[in-house]
């Protein structure tokens, strides 16, 4: 798939760290770190991507957003995905797609602007998840 994936943790309205490493492991054997900023998830040769990772200044244990560039359709992409929107009040979006959510009590935590441009939808399960990619 050719478009970029945004996740992104808030908390009331303000942008919040997710922990690096507790990340890094939810890709399991299949992530491998090319530099601190940049990952490469690779499951086989059809199904593989980048990950671009943003750290927060001044801490190295905690990243400010991830991008997942050419994200592939291996469910267990989704599923590492769906694991991280649970780390938190954690959006992921993507062109085209509403700000995904895997509970409501979350929205209240995104910035009223991301809502209002984006709209939102919760997700339950990775299937829905991949779903949405029909959608947008």
């Amino acid at each position: 798939m050719s478009f970029e994936i945004c996740v992104q943790a808030y908390s009331e309205g303000k942008q919040f760290g997710l922990p690096l490493n507790e990340i890094f492991h939810l890709f399991g054997d299949y992530v491998s770190k090319i530099s601190p900023v940049f990952w490469r998830v690779y499951y086989d040769a059809q199904n593989n991507c980048e990950i671009h990772v943003s750290v927060n200044d001044g801490s190295e244990s905690e990243i400010s957003s991830l991008t997942i560039h050419r994200p592939c359709s291996d469910i267990r992409l989704w599923t590492s995905l769906f694991e991280i929107m649970g780390l938190g009040h954690v959006v992921l979006y993507f062109p085209g797609s509403r700000a995904l959510l895997r509970d409501k009590e979350s929205l209240a935590h995104l910035p009223v602007d991301m809502v209002n441009t984006l709209g939102s939808n919760i997700v339950s399960n990775v299937e829905e998840l991949r779903n949405e990619l029909s959608v947008a």
